[in-house]
């Protein structure tokens, strides 16, 4: 008995888990499958996951029309239970599409087991996991602030982060973009390392339209960093206030996350202003008519002068 796949889960999409298909597949010498005794799938009750008892009709393929009943029954938060009607022969196979539970939390890798008889001891642990993770991403220099002048910029290492559970998975991958921002966008892609945990991801980043593409060769560990080094942004032709990355690993029920209101891109445009002055070469040093004029400094309509970077005047060379 198998699900084709782990079922990975990113605990911010939803709180319902539609698991693929479960098959059983019956020996060929002979079937266990019973009449009376049905067959039984439990969740470890030590897990936060349990069946969704709003849902017990998913779609099931039978070895004959009547071999089992046309929908399941919960019988607590962590069995349910698939009624037999007829027996089984060797080399059967039931496939049941569409089990549901539900989470309100991340969950640590588990694995569901099957019980074909009345007996406690379990017949089969199902070698597929099912987990659900929350990851999440950060400029690991916080936020980042640009002025409009700059044009093409280097942005800070960006940090993605798995937790409790691994959701980057390979055909999915690790996909991060500018929401709904038509000013900046992405110059070069950079590189990927993986610098803390196991799992395996490409090196070189690409970019797809608005989106920075991160290729994962296989699944990464709950505790896995990926640093994402050497990003350039073009800032475009217009101010641009806090902008929040967003990310994707599963592309299922829109943003897998956003970036903290503290780890954000702002784009501004100060001006600095001034009136015309002559010096006249001869005039002493120190006297009143070497003293520059009032310079006003305003910012846009997206501020971004800081106490940590201060305000520089330089003067022309020359």
């Amino acid at each position: 008995m198998y699900f084709r796949n782990d079922k990975v889960v990113v605990q911010s999409d939803k709180q319902t888990i539609t698991f693929g298909p479960l098959i059983d597949k019956e020996a060929s010498q002979a079937a266990a499958a019973m009449p009376d005794e049905g067959i039984k799938s439990y969740i470890p009750t030590n897990s936060n996951l349990q069946w969704d008892t709003s849902y017990l009709s998913p779609v099931i393929t039978q070895p004959e029309q009547g071999s089992v009943a046309e929908t399941v029954t919960i019988l607590n938060d962590s069995t349910l239970y698939i009624s037999v009607l007829t027996p089984f022969s060797g080399n059967d196979s039931l496939v049941v599409q569409g089990l549901q539970a539900v989470s309100t939390t991340t969950l640590a890798p588990i694995y569901l087991s099957m019980n074909l008889n009345n007996h406690d001891i379990r017949d089969y642990i199902i070698e597929q996991e099912t987990r659900i993770g929350q990851p999440s991403i950060e400029f690991a220099g916080g936020e980042q602030i640009f002025v409009l002048s700059d044009g093409e910029v280097a942005a800070d290492d960006i940090l993605y982060r798995e937790s409790v559970a691994g959701t980057a998975i390979p055909d999915e991958h690790i996909r991060i973009y500018i929401p709904g921002n038509p000013s900046i966008d992405w110059q070069t892609g950079g590189s990927a390392s993986l610098v803390q945990g196991s799992g395996d991801i490409m090196s070189g980043v690409t970019i797809d339209n608005d989106t920075l593409l991160v290729r994962v060769n296989s699944a990464l560990s709950g505790d896995a960093v990926v640093q994402i080094s050497g990003v350039q942004l073009d800032l475009g032709s217009a101010e641009s206030d806090t902008t929040l990355l967003g990310m994707l690993v599963n592309r299922v029920n829109g943003d897998d996350n956003t970036m903290d209101t503290t780890s954000h891109i702002r784009v501004g445009d100060p001006d600095i202003t001034s009136y015309d002055q002559i010096f006249v070469l001869s005039d002493p040093s120190g006297s009143d008519s070497l003293l520059i004029r009032p310079i006003t400094i305003a910012e846009g309509s997206v501020p971004v002068i800081t106490s940590s970077d201060d305000i520089e005047l330089t003067l022309p060379g020359g």
